[in-house]
């Protein structure tokens, strides 16, 4: 899917899924000519990205948690350590 199908799918700009690519949070696969292609991992990624960011936390905090889960054994060690960044 491009970026443009998602912005809008999400009510929100494709300049602000760049800015987040361009952060560092969502790593986009390319095609053979360099299009980003994104699947619904990425979406999602980008809605939980939009929600907490609508929710006030800081660009700091949304780079840690997407650190969380490829540091992590399991999917609930993630979960737990994603919780407990968010209460703090």
């Amino acid at each position: 899917m491009k970026i443009g199908a998602i912005a809008e799918r999400l009510g929100t700009t494709v300049r602000t899924l760049r800015f987040y690519e361009e952060q560092g949070l969502v790593q986009p696969h390319r095609s053979p000519g360099g299009t980003r292609l994104y699947d619904e991992e990425d979406e999602a990624r980008f809605s939980a990205l939009l929600a907490l960011t609508h929710l006030g936390f800081p660009l700091e905090t949304l780079a840690a948690l997407t650190r969380v889960r490829p540091g992590s054994r399991t999917g609930d060690e993630a979960s737990r350590e994603v919780a407990s960044q968010l209460q703090a």
